[in-house]
């Protein structure tokens, strides 16, 4: 699988805020894929992710040397005495526990220096690939409940003013079926058969690849009324 190969994440996370010689913080980086952008752009990125695995994965394919990686969450992770710039939820905050939400956006809030802004990407309700995961049960499946708590979360963060939604289109690129399921598996545990699904995915074929598509909503908080 190809994610983002138009770097979409980065593009817009740049128009919204300065990124250039900044300091850094990713919550839910996952395997790596923004964080290797925010790299490129940031004087340091700390990284942080509560799955071990994919931060092995995202170690193993970062090799920048101003990045570091946690394991942890906003709620979870010790940073005292350090600040950031910018802190980025890459696609995270849905996935975390709607109690614990409104405690993950104040915490990283409180690791802004002055005049920072945090950054809020979540997924949106078209695309594809979303088609694909509620119509075969694979990957997270139907998110809507948790996007809905994500966004009544950001509306209640104190003293922080909620940009108006930008919203874009990221792509991803896919091999075959096999492709998929190994990087969306059945939430059912499921093996097929698939054919369904197959009818599906070689519907969206464009020459050697699979080619499908996710609505992603980005908002910027910053300090203010």
């Amino acid at each position: 699988m190809q994610f983002d190969p138009t770097n979409q994440f980065i593009l817009h996370i740049a128009r919204g805020c300065d990124l250039e010689g900044k300091a850094v913080l990713e919550l839910g980086c996952g395997s790596g894929r923004i964080t290797r952008d925010l790299a490129a752009r940031a004087r340091e990125v700390v990284a942080v992710d509560p799955d071990r695995t994919a931060l092995r994965r995202a170690r193993a394919q970062v090799a920048a040397g101003n990045v570091t990686f946690l394991s942890g969450s906003a709620e979870t992770i010790d940073l005292t005495g350090h600040s950031f710039d910018v802190a980025v939820f890459s696609l995270s905050l849905h996935h975390v526990p709607p109690p614990a939400m409104d405690a993950s956006l104040r915490r990283a809030a409180e690791m802004l220096s002055p005049g920072g802004r945090l950054v809020v990407i979540e997924p949106g309700d078209q695309g594809t690939l979303i088609e694909a995961e509620m119509r075969f049960d694979v990957g997270d499946g139907d998110e809507g409940a948790a996007k809905q708590a994500a966004q009544q979360a950001m509306r209640r963060l104190a003293g922080f003013k909620l940009s108006d939604t930008v919203t874009f289109r990221t792509l991803f690129h896919f091999e075959d079926s096999a492709d998929f399921l190994r990087h969306l598996p059945s939430r059912r545990g499921a093996t097929g058969p698939w054919d369904a699904l197959e009818r599906f995915l070689e519907e969206h074929r464009e020459g050697d690849r699979v080619v499908l598509w996710a609505e992603r909503r980005m908002n910027v908080l910053a300090a203010g009324k």
